[in-house]
């Protein structure tokens, strides 16, 4: 067959220092006069709660608000032109907070010479380029996610072509969520674990590992896919996943699948960091798919990628196996939640079931997996692959309950049911995966390798002076089956190319040269390489840059003239496009024949150390490249004198009744004869002592401050100054003082309090600097006899057992810092008299039982003279029974309608009030 091959001749990978990358066009005028889309504020807290409410089983979840635009050259941005003639159009979007934008141009085609690339507005961050060979029968591009809320989209393309552009942005996408940043469980495991973690297990699946991907679809959702081997193992680039991820005919081109999305380490199962975000990248991808095939019955869908896998994914074709046979033990590889890639294993035999039942069924649909001995899935893994005890793929995720702490199933659409679908092309696996019907039960896997075609360059990026020819080494790969012809195209206008070798044997070199560059605008420029043999081919991108001798740069900070500079400053120059390097010198001499420090690098920046103080400094940069070398004026600067004040230690912590001591070096420059300490800012009543005053130049002083008592706690900052009645200095020193505690204010029991349970709870209020408390409880005033001993972090207490009956007690509270401790107020209290035989104007009278289960008997051995009132409170005060009771030597009062607890019960005539607490336990 014939097999197209996108050729990335090297990886693209987000850089610094863009604004000089190849990929930005040159000579364009700033992006302040840019055209710039604010989109409407969105709420990603809200948008995050309604994507929780809706997700459940069989529905792919959301990382992104999808929001219609219908953006156009024609329409919005702005065109620019460059002095070799590209017509550049740049359009810059912003939607406020967006974790990461994604943009769907459901009209894309590329003249060639084009190329579309976005960036972020400081040029820090770069993603494509998108070139000619993006151009698909559907005419879609659907980008990979671009962290961040702000973006710059820009298209290059020769001016002559500048007609034949086809671009319109439908599709602009708000990550809510962040691709990839929602947190999975911490029990699964990582697909970088290992024999060295703990999990040999893992080593022999490492091929199996490299077919996963996780994707996004309509710029909006996410699920997991793999890769699928096919009976003519040509690596046609099939992939699979779940049905209900929604891909179909009319969304197939916006599936973006990102490669190797992994934490670069095994984090342990189980542990803190196996919870939260990973560092996986997110900058490896492939974009657009056709739609093949798909059934809702067993949860399957087939597409084919549009271009080849990504060269430098590493990625693995899976096997499968299509027979009816369960499984003995299954490996599956996913990305929970869109998290970092993960692998769980389960070691027991599984089941083919009909749908999502727990039984083996003959008419299956299902593999039911029944727990997982290690790790787990969670939304985000559906779609991932369900390998069997040989490696081959027997079903994919459609759902299920397991996550971790559970033990629950998951269900895998039966590979074995998706071959044969609903008897058509587009229901069934068996016409894309088999198409020659040779019947074969079982695909091994294969890596992506095996079939890539392409042209290794030596080195595919080379800028050239004018007066040079550019020379690009290119080796077609041995998986050609022979001679490859070349064919170059869009070299620019008024250079010359020629080949050394064309056709050129798989496996050999061929050199392809460039000449005439005088004839060509400073600028850089992409050439073509297409390469075919009789049955293959493929398409490469070269890039050569005509540059000239570099311009000097203009030097920043230091400023010419700047004074007070530390003898370790940081250069900053101005970045000249066509540097290759900047050589710095720092000298002494305005000739500089006297250099202190020089260096060669790649940035517009660097940081040495070394010099003197209070000297005058001169410098220096030199921009160079091939083609020749330019030197930046001179600047000088003035290093500060040594007029440091030091401190050790800077800062100190200790107890108010304790003496601060530390030591004050001062710098060189002060006076030989010494400079005069004095201090500002001291705690209250404290003193302060120099050990030696006035300090020479570069001598060190001890000092001691005492008398820090009485000053409560806190942070103390405390001004040395240093003078030598030319140079003055200060320095800081921070003092945290802590207290002794202060005594606790005592809230109950109240003092003298009469009637207290035999277990009271006391209560105290905090006090600031206490660590702990110690209560007492005893029986004289003294504290001789204690009866309860206890020390607490809280300010609450009860005591354990019942304290005596008709008993005067007295309490305290030590609140016990680390400076010391305070002991606060005695308080008395009596407890609860329980005799049940009390007399009241010569009457005795018997109360019981108490404590009661509801009816409470009271017995008087004599009338009372005039009206007895029975009288029942709760504990708040509430009255709750008011009774009058005459001539009567015996009643009863019920309490069993009143809940479990304490109350008073008072009897009352004439003469006096009796108040009895009585308990009420049914």
């Amino acid at each position: 067959m014939k097999f197209r091959s996108l050729l990335i001749l090297f990886f693209f990978a987000n850089i610094l220092n863009a604004q000089n990358d190849w990929r930005i066009a040159k000579h364009t005028s700033s992006l302040d006069h840019v055209d710039r889309l604010v989109l409407p504020e969105l709420d990603n807290e809200l948008l995050l709660q309604q994507e929780l409410n809706r997700r459940g089983p069989g529905i792919a979840p959301r990382f992104a608000e999808s929001i219609d635009v219908d953006i156009t050259p024609d329409n919005h941005g702005t065109w620019d032109y460059t002095v070799s003639g590209k017509a550049v159009w740049r359009f810059r979007i912003h939607s406020k907070d967006a974790k990461s934008l994604n943009l769907g141009f459901t009209k894309f085609f590329l003249p060639e010479g084009g190329m579309l690339v976005i960036y972020s507005p400081d040029m820090e961050t770069i993603d494509g380029p998108f070139t000619p060979a993006d151009n698909e029968e559907h005419e879609q591009l659907w980008t990979p996610v671009f962290e961040g809320d702000e973006l710059v989209v820009e298209v290059q393309v020769p001016a002559q072509n500048k007609s034949q552009l086809q671009l319109k942005l439908s599709s602009i996408n708000h990550d809510f969520l962040g691709f990839g940043a929602v947190v999975s469980g911490s029990c699964n495991v990582d697909v970088l674990c290992g024999i060295d973690d703990g999990f040999p297990e893992i080593e022999e699946h490492r091929d199996i590992i490299q077919s996963v991907a996780v994707i996004g679809l309509n710029g909006g959702t996410f699920c997991t896919g793999f890769l699928v081997n096919n009976a003519r193992q040509d690596c046609t680039p099939f992939f699979m996943t779940a049905d209900h991820c929604g891909i179909d005919n009319g969304n197939a081109a916006s599936l973006v699948a990102y490669w190797n999305f992994q934490n670069s380490s095994c984090r342990e199962p189980g542990s803190t960091a196996s919870g939260q975000d990973g560092n996986g990248l997110l900058n490896m991808s492939n974009t657009g798919s056709i739609f093949r095939s798909g059934s809702g019955t067993s949860d399957f869908t087939l597409v084919e990628l549009d271009d080849p896998v990504n060269e430098n994914a590493d990625a693995y074709m899976a096997g499968w196996d299509r027979g009816s046979t369960a499984p003995s033990s299954a490996v599956c590889v996913h990305h929970p939640n869109t998290e970092e890639k993960r692998i769980s294993f389960e070691d027991n035999p599984l089941t083919m079931t009909d749908g999502f039942t727990n039984g083996p069924s003959s008419n299956f649909t299902h593999v039911r997996v029944t727990d997982w001995d290690l790790g787990t899935t969670e939304p985000g893994s559906s779609g991932s692959p369900l390998f069997d005890q040989n490696e081959r793929v027997v079903g994919q995720l459609h759902g299920g309950g397991a996550a971790c702490g559970n033990n629950q199933s998951d269900w895998y659409g039966a590979f074995a049911r998706s071959w044969t679908g609903n008897s058509s092309s587009s229901t069934r696996l068996s016409d894309w995966l088999d198409p020659d019907g040779t019947g074969v039960m079982t695909v091994d896997g294969i890596e992506a390798s095996f079939c890539t075609f392409g042209i290794e360059p030596i080195q595919a990026n080379l800028q050239a002076c004018p007066d040079e020819e550019a020379t690009f080494a290119l080796i077609p790969s041995l998986n050609f089956t022979s001679d490859v012809t070349l064919d170059i195209t869009n070299v620019p206008a008024g250079a010359s190319f020629s080949l050394s070798v064309n056709p050129v044997p798989p496996g050999d070199t061929t050199y392809l040269t460039i000449s005439n560059l005088s004839a060509l605008a400073l600028d850089d420029y992409i050439i073509n390489v297409n390469a075919s043999d009789s049955e293959n081919s493929a398409l490469g991108m070269l890039v050569l840059s005509v540059i000239e001798t570099p311009l000097a740069t203009t030097l920043t900070t230091p400023s010419d003239n700047a004074t007070n500079i530390g003898t370790a400053p940081t250069y900053f120059w101005n970045s000249v496009p066509s540097a290759s390097t900047y050589h710095i010198e720092v000298a002494t001499d305005e000739a500089f024949t006297d250099i202190v420090t020089e260096a060669t690098v790649t940035s517009s920046t660097h940081n040495a150390g070394g010099l003197e103080n209070g000297t005058l400094y001169y410098w220096r940069v030199t921009t160079t490249n091939q083609c020749g070398e330019s030197t930046s004026e001179v600047s000088s600067f003035t290093t500060l004198l040594d007029l440091a004040v030091v401190a050790n230690p800077v800062s100190i912590a200790l107890c108010n009744t304790e003496t601060a001591n530390f030591n004050i070096t001062i710098g060189s420059d002060f006076s030989e004869s010494g400079a005069t300490l004095s201090a500002t800012n001291l705690p209250t009543g404290a003193s302060i002592i120099f050990n030696t005053n006035p300090l020479p130049a570069g001598q060190t002083s001890s000092v001691s401050i005492s008398d820090l008592e009485g000053n409560p706690s806190g942070t103390y900052t405390i001004t040395i100054n240093v003078d030598d009645g030319v140079n003055s200095n200060t320095r800081n020193i921070g003092l945290f003082l802590e207290a002794a505690p202060t005594p606790v204010d005592m809230n109950a029991p109240a003092d003298n309090a009469v009637e207290v349970d035999q277990t009271p709870q006391f209560i105290w209020v905090p006090s600031s600097d206490a660590q702990n408390y110690t209560i007492e409880i005893a029986t004289d005033q003294d504290f001789n006899n204690i009866v309860e001993g206890t020390t607490t972090n809280i300010t609450v207490f009860t005591v354990p057992s019942d304290l005596a009956p008709s008993t005067v007690y007295y309490w305290r509270v030590i609140a016990n810092g680390d400076c010391g401790n305070s002991t606060s107020d005695v308080r008395s209290f009596t407890t609860i008299i329980i005799d049940e035989v009390v007399e009241l104007n010569n009457t005795l009278i018997d109360i019981r039982p108490n404590p009661t289960s509801g009816l409470l008997n009271i017995s008087l051995s004599g009338l009372l003279s005039g009206d007895l009132m029975v009288e029942v409170y709760g504990i708040n005060g509430q009255q709750l029974l008011s009774e009058r009771r005459t001539g009567v030597t015996q009643f009863d009062v019920n309490l069993s309608n009143y809940p479990d607890g304490v109350y008073l019960l008072k009897l009352v005539n004439e003469q006096s009030v009796l108040t009895r607490k009585i308990i009420l336990s049914k």
